[in-house]
């Protein structure tokens, strides 16, 4: 497998699957929910010339398995898993990118273990505690909840991408990878748990430490896809962050799907952004 070398590490409460591929300072992607690392396997290759890439399924997700019954995630508990994953990794501090969801994983894990994190690197992170509109925000996921309990998955899911502004999109890549279509597959698994636990006011409803953020080491550099615009709540979101941090928000080519759907062109800035190649 292109020398990857594939693990599992036991973590209180799941089973993490991680890969590691290439060489050099030490680089974590944390997959956005419902993904895996699957998904970023075409950008893991790419970065793999100058980086240690390190990338994972995260708990309740394809093949991080939870040892009992699901139930509503937390960030500070996806937090521990990423900081667990860079000491079995052993290499560390990190550069860290985390693509949507994953971005408040991402600001809990440098705002907690900043010695662990030389860059954040945000892609779009939903922040929705951010927005002056926060309590609606709050409603609406218990309200998606009810509407995925009574009349099931895809409406629970148009009714989640009608109101995040996520619809329409680039076309998806007629000739995928590999490892991208296996990883399409596992992720129609995951909509049941990611909707059902991770879409909850408990995970979605968490507020990054700003001021703690601001007062640490750790640098945060916040991106957004050139193509997305205003009425999505993830571009609303970012430039609120990026403001409260007091950075700007550096633009990437693509729109909410940039990181795997524009691998070549992502690895670029993620190089010049990190100042590597």
């Amino acid at each position: 497998m292109d020398g990857t070398r594939v693990a599992t590490l036991k973590v209180p409460g799941a089973s993490l699957h991680y890969e590691v591929r290439g060489d050099g300072p030490l680089l974590l992607i944390i997959p956005g929910m419902p993904a895996d690392a699957g998904l970023y396997t075409v950008l893991a290759r790419r970065l793999a010339a100058g980086w240690t890439v390190v990338t994972y399924d995260p708990r309740g997700m394809s093949r991080s398995q939870l040892d009992g019954p699901a139930t509503d995630q937390l960030v500070e508990v996806h937090a521990d898993d990423a900081k667990r994953v860079l000491a079995a990794v052993g290499a560390g501090p990190a550069h860290v990118l985390t693509d949507s969801v994953s971005g408040l994983v991402g600001l809990q894990l440098a705002a907690t273990e900043p010695a662990q994190v030389r860059t954040l690197v945000a892609f779009e992170p939903p922040v929705t505690e951010l927005l002056p509109d926060r309590e609606r925000w709050r409603a609406f996921f218990d309200d998606l909840h009810d509407t995925y309990r009574t009349q099931g998955l895809y409406p629970a899911l148009h009714m989640f991408a009608e109101a995040a502004g996520l619809g329409g999109g680039e076309p998806p890549d007629p000739d995928p990878d590999p490892e991208t279509t296996a990883a399409m597959a596992r992720i129609d698994q995951n909509l049941d748990r990611w909707l059902g636990h991770v879409v909850r006011p408990s995970f979605l409803g968490w507020a990054p430490d700003i001021p703690r953020l601001r007062a640490g080491p750790t640098r945060v550099v916040v991106v957004v896809g050139a193509a997305s615009a205003p009425p999505q709540v993830a571009w609303q979101a970012s430039h609120a962050l990026a403001e409260q941090l007091g950075v700007r928000p550096v633009t990437a080519p693509g729109d909410h799907d940039a990181v795997t759907r524009r691998p070549g062109e992502f690895a670029e800035l993620l190089g010049w952004v990190l100042g590597g190649s």
